[in-house]
């Protein structure tokens, strides 16, 4: 619950939602970085589709620092491991650091991709919702 509400507090309720999910995966395919128990980011993989890496998140002051580099090759690593190939970063912030990091490369025509038709959080406050019977 900690490590869920540092995440939306620093980043977005739709991270903390795909957190959630990957904490609930086992093995988990969250990954976090610490520096004395205290959170400087976090990664996850698989977490709102199979081999989709993100959201990655790292604490503003520690940006430009390596926490952000280690977090995206330890969860590339956890996904080779479990035999990936390849790998989808979905919504991609900072592309620049993806391509010098991992070597990511652009899928054409690939914006926004899987999270095309989702709801916002305010969408899903004023929508009325269908009861399934």
């Amino acid at each position: 619950a900690r490590i869920l509400s540092w995440i939306g507090r620093r980043f977005s309720p739709g991270w903390v939602s795909e957190c959630e999910a990957a904490f609930a995966l086992r093995p988990v395919s969250c990954v976090i970085a610490l520096r004395e128990q205290e959170l400087l980011g976090f990664g996850v993989y698989d977490s709102l589709a199979l081999g989709v890496m993100g959201p990655f998140g790292v604490r503003d002051d520690q940006r430009g620092t390596g926490v952000g580099r280690a977090i995206c090759l330890a969860v590339a690593e956890q996904m080779l491991g479990k035999g990936y190939q390849y790998a989808v970063i979905g919504q991609v912030g900072p592309r620049a650091f993806y391509e010098r990091v991992l070597g990511a490369v652009e899928i054409a025509g690939s914006d926004p991709g899987m999270y095309r038709g989702l709801l916002e959080p305010s969408e899903l406050e004023s929508s009325a919702v269908p009861t399934v019977r």
